[in-house]
């Protein structure tokens, strides 16, 4: 690894533990949780040992998600404040904990179509209960709704079943189809 590319990974690894730290509640012990697993973070990365940048990911991620207070998933503020602040973060600290022995195992790469398909399925579930709320005050106007915590979180377990079963239900691709027919395994 060069010099350069170490230098990077750092400077995003600091932006990303700032994001998370401008959208949580900060308190003595998130910031700490959250310079802790930044300091460990950088150590995997400058030291080129996963164990190390993954510990610092699940050491932060726990600190971020303790800070953030989400009520209701129904203040859709609330919970965009928590996906760019919380999710996104985290979500690109992972990738660069397990990118961090990459000359050893090779590059990891993300396909474009998958990635998109878990992106559209996690914002549909988190985004389910207050898509729900509104379609029933608009289709349904005169009904004053309050949904229970409970309810909401049966809407989105149900929106999550619901996608889970769509997902598993898709036809194979064609060159996955090929490729099992002719004996041979798919090319990734």
């Amino acid at each position: 690894m060069t010099a350069r590319s170490d230098f990077y990974k750092a400077f995003v690894v600091a932006v990303l533990i700032t994001d998370i730290s401008v959208f949580s509640e900060v308190t003595m012990i998130t910031m700490l949780s959250l310079v802790l697993g930044g300091i460990m973070i950088l150590l995997g990365i400058f030291y080129a040992y996963r164990p190390s940048a993954f510990l610092g990911t699940l050491v932060v991620a726990i600190g971020g998600a303790s800070s953030m207070q989400l009520a209701s998933v129904l203040d859709v503020g609330a919970v965009l404040t928590a996906f760019i602040g919380l999710l996104l973060p985290v979500l690109l600290l992972t990738l660069h904990a397990l990118g961090v022995e990459s000359e050893e195992i090779g590059n990891m790469s993300m396909k474009a179509r998958p990635a998109l398909f878990a992106l559209m399925f996690g914002g549909l579930c988190i985004l389910s209960a207050p898509l729900v709320s509104a379609s029933i005050s608009i289709f349904m106007p005169t009904m004053a709704m309050r949904l229970s915590t409970i309810s909401e979180v049966a809407i989105m377990l149900l929106a999550t079943v619901a996608g889970t079963l769509y997902l598993t239900r898709r036809r194979p691709t064609k060159r996955i189809i090929e490729a099992s027919q002719g004996g041979q395994e798919p090319a990734p």
